[in-house]
């Protein structure tokens, strides 16, 4: 259950990243809703992971 660890923070952060998405939509409409949604929600996940690992490697 290692990959666990990783994957639910990191979701859990992409869908975060979301929602403050659709918030920055309603504010500036320079972008298609779903583009936003889903660069927010890749730059969250990859974030996040990279995040992690860094971490785990400080704790060896």
């Amino acid at each position: 259950m290692v990959m666990n660890g990783y994957l639910v923070p990191a979701a859990l952060t992409g869908f975060f990243c979301a929602v403050f998405a659709i918030f920055v939509q309603s504010v500036s409409s320079m972008l298609d809703l779903e583009v936003v949604i889903a660069v927010s929600f890749v730059s969250g996940f990859l974030g996040s992971l990279f995040s992690k690992f860094c971490w785990k490697g400080e704790e060896r």
